[in-house]
């Protein structure tokens, strides 16, 4: 959970704040907002949409699906939804804040739809916020917008980085193609074995999983049924809503666990529970593989993370090599300090053993059924297009 309270240490960024509405940032004049999960979003209410219509020149800037995802929650009632401005990915787009020029670029993050890094230059300084972020060793070499013309990587000033798991016990993890690679195999198997075989897929946020829907639809071919709130959500992105349904009587489903189409009568549920919090490294080596847990014969509990690991970070960081590192996630009630975070992010990188390397036998015996090509989010409305990968 972010515990950033949306203003930057750099003088030169004074006067914009990010992921953070509250009173306290509401004398800045431009405002960024990574993705749409509430965390991010506080003191994004009634009265900072006031505050907006009584000054127009005051706009948050966010990617088209997080402003469509906006439009689409109970506290967006009242805003005006001009004042909320869509910038594209991976262009640089250079706005006028209080008189003076500032170059903003948007880069994926791969934790969400919608869900980008803002990277700002301003005054020959070049600040990264990742907002939360998935960047594993092969995405980061894909950061184009973070070269120069001649290929050498701009000069980072300062990484406001998302360290929700800089901690040691969560140094690895499975890459996000082993993850649905697991979540299909158990898929597959379990619908294979009777035709009254239902699957329940409990995801921890409210949106985040939209890539395990596509995987699904296209490798399965079949539809995951969810409420009619997911599908008015979805509505205007083609690549998710082509992947979702609400016919009940589809066999995959992420609606409620005590639906009749789950919990019917004839039906087999068995719950497909993807979390993160639980694969600590200390249970992958005792379990020699870490994808799954098993809970009992309806219940197993698939790893799947949408935050960069330990390890991830570290790579992440040094293949950047900024001047400075502040990280704005600290978990409470972990004795952990800014200081701390510092330090463990900046070390070198690990290279994981193969006994430590958390990929699950079951899965690692079949090849990977993930098409190449990454999956493109696309708002109908418009050619803006964002990546998970």
């Amino acid at each position: 959970m972010s515990t950033f309270k949306g203003l930057f240490d750099e003088e030169e960024l004074k006067h914009i704040a990010a992921d953070y509405f509250e009173p306290s940032v509401r004398h800045c004049e431009a405002f960024f907002l990574s993705h749409a999960h509430m965390d991010h979003m506080s003191g994004l209410n009634s009265s900072f949409g006031h505050l907006l219509k009584q000054n127009p020149e005051k706009k948050i800037y966010c990617s088209l699906i997080t402003k469509e995802f906006f439009s689409k929650l109970d506290i967006s009632s009242g805003f005006d939804m001009n004042s909320l401005v869509v910038l594209d990915i991976g262009v640089p787009h250079l706005l006028t804040v209080c008189g003076g020029y500032l170059t903003v670029t948007l880069i994926p993050a791969g934790h969400c739809p919608g869900s980008v890094m803002f990277l700002f230059e301003i005054q020959n300084i070049c600040v990264l916020f990742t907002g939360d972020f998935r960047y594993d060793a092969k995405d980061i070499s894909k950061l184009k917008v973070l070269k120069c013309s001649d290929g050498t990587l701009k000069k980072i000033d300062n990484i406001y980085l998302d360290t929700t798991f800089a901690y040691e016990e969560y140094k690895h993890f499975p890459s996000r193609d082993q993850s649905l690679q697991a979540i299909l195999t158990e898929i597959k198997k379990w619908l294979k074995e009777d035709k009254n075989n239902v699957v329940n897929l409990q995801l921890p946020a409210r949106f985040a999983y939209e890539f395990v829907f596509v995987s699904i639809h296209q490798m399965l071919n079949s539809k995951v049924h969810v409420t009619p709130a997911k599908l008015e959500l979805y509505k205007n992105i083609s690549d998710i809503i082509g992947s979702i349904t609400g016919d009940p009587s589809v066999r995959i489903h992420a609606c409620s666990a005590q639906a009749s189409c789950v919990r019917g009568q004839g039906k087999h549920p068995l719950t497909i529970r993807l979390c993160t919090m639980l694969f600590k490294d200390s249970f992958v080596q005792n379990y020699g593989g870490g994808l799954y847990k098993n809970c009992d014969s309806s219940e197993i509990k698939i790893f799947y993370a949408t935050h960069s690991s330990l390890n991830e970070l570290r790579t992440f960081v040094k293949y950047l090599s900024p001047r400075k590192v502040t990280p704005f996630v600290i978990q409470p009630g972990t004795g952990v300090n800014l200081e701390i975070l510092i330090d463990r992010v900046t070390k070198t990188p690990e290279v994981p053993t193969k006994s430590s390397q958390p990929i699950d036998s079951k899965a690692s015996s079949t090849q990977s059924p993930l098409k190449k090509k990454p999956v493109i989010f696309m708002n109908t409305n418009s050619r803006s297009q964002i990546s998970l990968k």
